[in-house]
């Protein structure tokens, strides 16, 4: 074999690593597209289900703070388990990382399970029977410190995982500029 054949082989291998090596990546981003979709559909639906029993029991005012509430927390709050759900796949489906059903779900299960408790606790304790929106001034204050805590945690986790699993989701997201 001749040195340039050999060489366009090599040339040829490399090609194909980067190509391979590009299109994981690729897939790892459409794993966390997927999964937010996912989230945003699954919040629509129920902000739909919040939003129709408001309309039957509440007046205007509280009708748009319901609106406001649920695309200001529900939407980022799901886009965020989501995503922390997406790299457990990642990880167990790219990556082939043995990680079980529990291993993978755990964390949004953890976060959204907690943030339910805790707003569900809050309306039982104001008298109320599901998600209804607190009316003492110290459950509103409560609560909407909670979520704001809530928030930054679910940023944070997904910030952190991103990083520490290496999924290069900024540079994915730049070509598409």
């Amino acid at each position: 074999m001749s040195p340039s054949q050999s060489q366009k082989r090599v040339s040829s291998i490399a090609r194909w690593c980067t190509s391979a090596a590009t299109m994981q990546q690729s897939n790892e981003v459409a794993y966390i597209a997927y999964a937010i979709a996912s989230a945003l559909g699954f919040s629509t639906l129920e902000n739909i289900g919040f939003i129709y029993q408001a309309c039957q029991v509440e007046s205007a005012s509280r009708l748009a703070i319901t609106v406001c509430e649920r695309v200001a927390i529900g939407a980022p709050l799901h886009s965020g388990s989501g995503i922390l759900l997406a790299v457990n796949v990642i990880r167990r489906d790219l990556r082939h990382e043995p990680l079980n059903l529990w291993q993978v779900m755990q964390l949004p299960i953890l976060l959204h399970g907690t943030f339910n408790f805790f707003l569900f606790s809050l309306s039982a304790a104001n008298g109320n029977i599901g998600w209804v929106h607190p009316t003492s001034r110290i459950s509103v204050v409560l609560c909407y410190t909670f979520t704001i805590v809530m928030l930054v945690t679910v940023y944070l986790l997904v910030r952190d995982q991103i990083r520490k699993h290496h999924i290069p989701l900024r540079r994915q997201l730049m070509k598409f500029h």
